[in-house]
């Protein structure tokens, strides 16, 4: 089932700063998979055409307006909570975006394992790791998981990913 409009479903946390002087926003994204996240760039790119299209309106409003030496005062504080809107989307889209690239880096992570035993079937020791890129490096100092220094010539060793 196709979502309505998940850009909608964002939910948007807003705190005081007051070393900087100011709000900051943080967010907390409905989208997990990467349809969900291009239906939200989808959506915030509509929604951000018609703040941008409102925000247009406002200043053609406040130029007239002011032209004709009247009062504008309510279209420009119209005008300037449109643009603190627009700026919170913008913050919206930068960290959607970071998000995204958090969750494919994530999807991406492979965990592994590498399983070192005597000759025999003893086990020696196990060292696990994750990679992103599919290339497992790994490092053995020889030690038993005990402690104790593996002397022998060979041994195996079994990946697990």
């Amino acid at each position: 089932m196709k979502e309505t409009n998940i850009h909608s479903k964002t939910i948007i946390n807003k705190a005081w700063n007051s070393a900087a002087g100011r709000f900051d926003h943080s967010f907390v994204f409905a989208f997990q998979t990467k349809p969900n996240y291009l239906e939200f760039r989808r959506c915030w790119k509509t929604s951000y055409a018609t703040l941008s299209q409102s925000i247009r309106g406002l200043k053609a409003s406040v130029k007239t307006i002011m032209r004709q030496r009247e009062y504008a005062g309510k279209q420009q504080s119209e005008l300037h909570l449109r643009k603190a809107e627009a700026t919170v989307e913008l913050l919206m889209l930068k960290a959607a975006k970071l998000e995204a690239a958090r969750q494919y880096a994530a999807a991406r992570m492979i965990a592994n394992s590498l399983k070192l035993t005597t000759i025999a079937g003893q086990h020696i020791h196990t060292i696990t790791g994750s990679s992103t890129n599919g290339i497992a490096e790994v490092h053995w100092d020889l030690l038993y998981d005990g402690g104790k220094r593996y002397t022998d010539e060979s041994f195996n060793s079994t990946w697990t990913v």
